[in-house]
């Protein structure tokens, strides 16, 4: 984990993208603060004073460098250093997770895991088995608390693109919103739904047998409920171009299936790139 790195949502504002590395705009930079529960972490848990440096991320690719300028009670300020910009790289592979709603609790743990281990885009929607809480802004906002908090403990500088759908047949609209990467790759992605294998259903394909290019290519991986996918929503998944796949034997429960898929993904990319 990387040690006293922070996050801060605004720090784009504050910095012209055509000079984010320049010597002169951080001159020109005004003093920062990190946000009420950024600060409260940084001021009692870790213990900054006035002098102390620290790392900040916003999510969109910068890592800067900060020193703290003023702590009282409740705010710390700050002023950048050094301000690094690192842009997406798709050539190195986007994965896509379609996450049918699980229940708060597991929800949550999936959406931290799936930050960490590398997903890009990260598709909420609501199966005809999903949990009913309902998709609002509010939860949105409480999800992106988790995925911040996950994406400082993992290193990562952008922050998975979240969108919610309300349910199947917004899925493409859903795919344009998040618009970080060319249409023409989301549109041509290799799609999977897993589901419990089944003997006599020949179309499921193993991911190695199918060829997936983990490394160049974009993956769209679909996810289902906790009670599983109903027979409607796999012939319509199947419609949009959706192989049906498995990658183990037993009948896993929806969170550990949703991790256990992202990582094999995101593990076989790591592991081809060094050979």
């Amino acid at each position: 984990m990387p040690q006293k790195r922070f996050f801060d949502a605004q720090l784009a504002h504050h910095i012209n993208h055509a000079s984010r590395d320049s010597s002169q705009l951080l001159n020109q930079m005004q003093e920062c603060s990190l946000d009420p529960q950024e600060s409260h972490h940084a001021i009692h848990v870790m213990r900054l004073k006035k002098g102390d440096t620290f790392e900040v991320i916003d999510g969109k690719g910068c890592l800067a460098e900060g020193i703290v300028s003023q702590v009282t009670k409740k705010a710390l300020l700050y002023r950048c250093t050094k301000i690094d910009f690192h842009p997406l790289d798709a050539t190195q592979g986007v994965i896509i997770q379609l996450q049918a709603q699980l229940a708060k609790s597991k929800l949550e743990l999936v959406v931290e895991k799936s930050t960490e281990l590398g997903v890009d885009i990260l598709i909420v929607f609501k199966a005809k088995n999903s949990d009913k809480q309902p998709l609002t802004p509010a939860f949105a906002s409480h999800l992106e608390k988790k995925m911040r908090a996950a994406l400082k403990q993992s290193g990562r500088l952008w922050m998975p693109a979240l969108v919610l759908c309300e349910n199947l047949s917004e899925l493409e609209t859903s795919l344009m919103q998040a618009d970080r990467f060319q249409k023409e790759l989301l549109t041509n992605a290799s799609r999977w739904v897993l589901d419990l294998p089944k003997r006599d259903c020949p179309e499921h394909t193993h991911w190695k047998r199918a060829g997936v290019d983990v490394i160049n290519a974009a993956n769209i991986v679909a996810l289902g409920p906790e009670p599983g996918w109903t027979q409607a929503e796999l012939d319509q998944l199947k419609e949009y171009g959706f192989q049906p796949t498995a990658i183990n034997s037993h009948c896993l429960r929806a969170e550990t299936a949703a991790i256990s898929a992202i990582a094999t993904l995101t593990t076989a990319r790591y592991l081809m790139r060094q050979e």
